[in-house]
């Protein structure tokens, strides 16, 4: 699916309320975030989206996000929705959403699970990963196994991945016999030893603080505790104190603009707004 350009500012819109309900509930539980991705793009360049962007990116220090998913469910308003495994077993990201009630946006890969899908901010969960460049690419490693055991424990076609040079058939037998000596353990096994590998290092003196699984979301920890304001569409958002330094390391080719092929989004399947049609 490609965006409509009414569809997109209808999109920004409804990011930007959700984003605004985010604010007002860690405002009122005392908790730090910070915008990251290509939300802290946008803030830097345009105090706002950049302008084929679709999502809004959001993160949090463990101790922050912990709290966050305890508590905001008992703060957040009637129309929005906590998704994470605590709230929704069958959800595949191993990170949590904020997703708006009575609309949809359904990407094709997971369409056809049980799951909320209305429109989305994403809430990442940063933890400390090692100084030593070694152990943070073994620590690193170690959280991309649990977090892809997590996933194929639910979706049996993410097995798949890493088999097109087999022919269609093994790859399909192969994906099945995986995907049965994988569900021999309940899913929350993998997401506790996700969640304790992730954030293995915590008690440790580091520089660093990232989505340990990305290598590149990497940010000064003392950028961030506590974050410094920036601008985006009209609302002051927390940021990293040094965001043009983070930014930088994340986009080596940093710019305002890309060219169209690099304009990535996450356009989904479905957009709905207002009370869609319940979809199946």
């Amino acid at each position: 699916m490609e965006y409509r350009i009414e569809d997109l500012d209808r999109l920004h819109r409804e990011l930007v309320d959700i984003l605004e309900e985010i604010i007002r509930v860690c405002d009122a539980l005392h908790i730090d975030y910070f915008i990251q991705g290509g939300t802290a793009i946008g803030a830097y360049f345009n105090q706002g989206f950049v302008p084929w962007d679709d999502d809004i990116d959001l993160g949090m220090t463990r101790d922050n996000y912990a709290r966050f998913i305890k508590d905001a469910p008992n703060v957040l308003k009637k129309g929005y929705f906590l998704q994470c495994f605590e709230t929704e077993p069958d959800t595949p990201f191993y990170f949590c959403k904020i997703r708006k009630d009575n609309t949809l946006f359904v990407e094709t890969p997971y369409k056809h699970l049980p799951i909320h899908h209305g429109i989305f901010v994403d809430i990442f969960p940063f933890d400390n990963v090692p100084d030593n460049p070694r152990m943070e690419r073994i620590h690193r490693r170690l959280v991309q196994f649990w977090e892809g055991c997590f996933k194929k424990s639910l979706m049996k076609e993410a097995l798949l991945e890493g088999m097109a040079k087999l022919p269609a058939t093994l790859a399909k037998v192969l994906a099945a016999i995986r995907f049965f000596f994988i569900r021999l353990l309940p899913r929350r096994f993998y997401y506790k030893a996700l969640c304790a590998t992730q954030s293995a290092f915590n008690k440790r003196s580091c520089k660093y603080v990232s989505i340990v699984k990305m290598p590149l979301d990497q940010i000064e920890k003392s950028t961030v505790t506590p974050p410094a304001t920036m601008f985006f569409e009209g609302l002051t958002v927390k940021a990293p104190s040094n965001v043009l330094q983070y930014l930088k390391h994340h986009y080596p080719h940093l710019a305002p603009t890309l060219p169209k092929e690099l304009q990535v989004t996450h356009a989904p399947e479905v957009l709905r707004f207002d009370n869609p049609e319940l979809y199946l």
